[in-house]
């Protein structure tokens, strides 16, 4: 009995330090730590259950119920904690993003605490660490583009044993982290191929950072090219630009008034897109009938525009709220079925920015 005694304490101690939802480590497992028989492990089982500190999921094994982590996950009504990154809450596809996980959340009694990283993977380090130290149930997050070949904090998170998913882009260091994203290669085909399909020819493509969303798209662009005999023009390409916004228009304008400028251009979201905009006003140019202009993300800005802007709907909503229901399943310890990668395809939102080359719009 005092051997029983010892384990239950030692148990209770352990728990005490895990998060609400934590799978406990496996009965046999327990036996040989502690050098006891599997019934005496069996017994303080199921009076942890029975006293509501633990409960069991059939064929995934036992878990630390919401209200045995002394406060830490949870509150007396057992509403869990979650964690949300992004790089930046005021960019449109992030209100849509998180809306998709509330929605979720808000069925199940989950709290959500939004982080902002600005795309700095030392901000989003700290979020993560302060998000772990916080007692965390998990965390849903989209990956700082300058911490792609860093990923300092989340080591911490499976220390703690907490679960988290990627969305939009992931991390080629953590393959076996689940993905919710988007078809961007498809993105950026559909993109061209209806500027294709217009009329224009001579298409360039502008992006801001290289990184994997980015060449996705651009490889989408160059299949559709290719698959129509045109030509891929390096000249009015660039996939790299770290500078401000009027470095980015100097690029857009020096394409515009070259010796064979560009009919259109395909933008790697709809912020490159406003910025093309005016530098084709700039130049003295007309969207559609001079240059024709298509976005990524279908941001609100693209109604507000004179001309209104053709874009790529990103289907931010569904991402969030398919990363919710897998991170839910991730604590409660059901295993994902199949691959690990969630992929949504994007459509497009014809507007007047790509009637044609002559075609004005309305």
């Amino acid at each position: 009995m005092s051997k029983y005694r010892s384990f239950k304490e030692k148990i209770l101690l352990e728990m005490s330090n895990l998060q609400a939802y934590t799978k406990m480590p496996s009965r046999p497992a327990l036996s040989r730590k502690y050098n006891l028989s599997r019934a005496t492990v069996d017994k303080a089982f199921r009076e942890l259950v029975a006293d509501g500190l633990l409960y069991t999921v059939k064929g995934s094994g036992t878990f630390i119920a919401p209200d045995a982590s002394g406060g830490k996950l949870s509150n007396k009504g057992g509403v869990a904690n979650w964690g949300v990154i992004v790089p930046n809450i005021m960019y449109d596809i992030c209100p849509v993003f998180l809306r998709g996980i509330e929605d979720y959340t808000q069925q199940y009694d989950i709290n959500i605490i939004i982080c902002n990283t600005d795309n700095d993977v030392l901000k989003e380090r700290d979020h993560l660490m302060r998000l772990a130290r916080s007692g965390i149930a998990g965390v849903i997050i989209i990956p700082a583009i300058s911490g792609l070949n860093e990923p300092s904090g989340f080591q911490e998170l499976k220390t703690r044993r907490i679960p988290f998913v990627f969305c939009n882009r992931g991390l080629d260091s953590m393959g076996e982290t689940p993905l919710i994203t988007s078809n961007d290669f498809y993105g950026g085909y559909i993109a061209t191929k209806h500027l294709i399909e217009r009329g224009y020819r001579n298409i360039g493509f502008i992006s801001r950072y290289r990184y994997r969303t980015s060449m996705n798209r651009f490889y989408g662009y160059a299949a559709a090219l290719q698959e129509s005999c045109l030509p891929i023009n390096r000249s009015i390409i660039s996939t790299q630009n770290n500078g401000t916004d009027s470095t980015l228009m100097d690029i857009i304008v020096k394409m515009l008034t070259a010796d064979e400028p560009p009919d259109a251009f395909f933008c790697h979201n709809d912020e490159i897109a406003c910025c093309t905009y005016n530098a084709v006003l700039a130049v003295g140019k007309r969207v559609s009938k001079d240059v024709g202009i298509v976005g990524y993300d279908n941001t609100t800005v693209c109604e507000t525009l004179d001309t209104k802007l053709t874009s790529v709907s990103f289907k931010s909503y569904e991402i969030g709220s398919k990363a919710a229901q897998i991170l839910q399943n991730m604590i409660l310890g059901r295993p994902l079925a199949g691959a690990n990668v969630f992929m949504f395809q994007p459509e497009l939102v014809d507007r007047s920015s790509s009637l044609g080359p002559g075609t004005l719009p309305v």
